[in-house]
């Protein structure tokens, strides 16, 4: 799933005609993989082909016409979609045909290739291990995270204790945090990038309370760029789920926005 401030098209045509459709509307740059028809113009053949046929195309027209249905007879494609490519280019649209399932890869050919990668939501609420989470949107005084945020932690496969998906973001005593006794804690303040973050843990540390915590025991304290990744919901909320997902079960996501995202805090 995408990153960064501006969400920068990450264009996969699957279709020739597409593919010039494309570059004429001048978004040609945008491309990061094509089909293995597409040809034109000729710096798309410098892209990763995502596709390829199931046999040799090299025969004359009966001899093409009798591998298809071939094909066919045992399979529902004769187009072979190269899902590890696509899952590793993240794109933000793909362009197919649903004309002729023959002709070019068809819109089915993506759905199956797709399916059979599951969302990061599915990975994580898999996991063997469901932590219980506090996510903190302010600091002095304690607010923990509401709205949008509850619903990402238990689509990321744990356990929220604070705050109700669809209402306001509710202010937190320090009786609760300790009662409540966190395993993990996710620090994202209204506004605040990582570096400022950071400089702000004071609040925190420095409460008599801090060290008895059972997430600052076990170095599970995380901070975040709540700025840019928690307190907006717009597309890159895929992100803010990538986030936790990585924070949570590390062993099942790479850290892929760790150090932008977010970084484990030194204790």
């Amino acid at each position: 799933m995408c990153s960064d401030t501006a969400k920068v098209p990450r264009i996969i045509s699957l279709i020739a005609s597409a593919t010039e459709i494309v570059h004429a509307l001048g978004m040609g740059d945008f491309m990061v993989a094509r089909s293995h028809e597409c040809d034109f113009p000729t710096s798309v053949l410098s892209l990763p082909a995502c596709t390829s046929p199931k046999f040799a195309i090299s025969g004359n027209s009966r001899e093409i016409d009798t591998l298809v249905k071939e094909t066919l007879q045992t399979a529902l494609s004769v187009y072979e979609v190269d899902e590890e490519l696509l899952e590793r280019l993240q794109p933000t649209l793909i362009i197919t045909q649903s004309q002729c399932d023959v002709c070019a890869v068809s819109l089915r050919d993506v759905e199956a290739a797709l399916s059979r990668h599951i969302t990061i939501s599915e990975r994580a609420v898999a996991a063997p291990q469901r932590p219980t989470v506090a996510c903190l949107e302010w600091l002095e005084p304690l607010m923990a995270g509401g709205n949008w945020v509850p619903e990402l932690v238990e689509m990321a496969g744990a356990t929220n204790l604070f705050g109700i998906a669809g209402k306001h973001s509710p202010w937190l005593e320090w009786s609760d945090l300790c009662r409540h006794d966190p395993d993990c804690l996710v620090v994202m303040p209204c506004g605040f990038d990582l570096d400022r973050t950071e400089k702000q843990m004071y609040w925190l540390a420095g409460r008599p309370e801090w060290k008895s915590l059972r997430a600052v025991k076990r170095g599970q304290v995380y901070l975040t760029d709540g700025n840019q990744y928690f307190n907006r919901p717009g597309p890159r909320v895929v992100d803010s789920l990538q986030i936790l997902a990585e924070i949570l079960h590390p062993e099942l996501f790479p850290p892929e926005l760790e150090g932008r995202g977010w970084k484990r805090l030194e204790l």
